[in-house]
């Protein structure tokens, strides 16, 4: 990729080309890979403008399959808070430039470090890393307990009382 050039490294083709050049043929193995095998899968589950954790719950549920238990399981073991928060970051980061992303993520980054009931990252802290029980007593303890409002508190902006204020960029 060196060998480009300044001029060239914005190039998709040239860096497409450099790339597959210097994997010289190369495959992956695709036999664990969990996406390839899923795919049709997530995208029913996951698909779409799906704006509610709750959807998405309720889509895992009625697909039945292995992938789609295992998936529901793993999502009922985080935070309620948190899965809603990431889904809402994931909705409006569609549409934002990355600077705006990156913003956006570091506010979140920043509220998520209070804590309880305000924020769970502590609890899955204690829960995962300190007291290693893995049982992490999450507030609210469900998606639907989870209110619009407590997920609109990650995006707000940093108050001007913040010790490391807004993300500069």
């Amino acid at each position: 990729l060196r060998g480009l050039g300044a001029d060239r490294a914005g190039d998709l083709e040239a860096v497409s080309a450099a790339i597959t050049s210097a994997a010289g043929g190369a495959q992956p193995d695709d036999s664990k890979a969990v996406v390839t095998q899923n795919l049709a899968s997530i995208e029913r589950c996951f698909g779409g403008d799906v704006e509610e954790a709750e959807v998405i719950v309720s889509r895992l549920e009625a697909e039945g399959t292995e992938f789609a238990k295992t998936t529901l399981d793993a999502l009922r073991q985080r935070s309620p808070t948190s899965v809603k928060v990431t889904l809402e970051a994931i909705n409006r980061h569609r549409n934002t430039t990355l600077k705006e992303a990156f913003i956006t993520e570091y506010r979140i980054s920043q509220w998520c470090m209070r804590p309880q009931p305000l924020s769970d990252f502590c609890e899955g802290i204690r829960a995962v890393l300190v007291d290693k029980d893995n049982k992490a007593k999450w507030d609210p303890a469900s998606l639907e307990d989870v209110s619009r409002e407590k997920v609109e508190g990650f995006f707000a902006p940093l108050g001007a009382d913040h010790p490391r204020g807004e993300l500069q960029l």
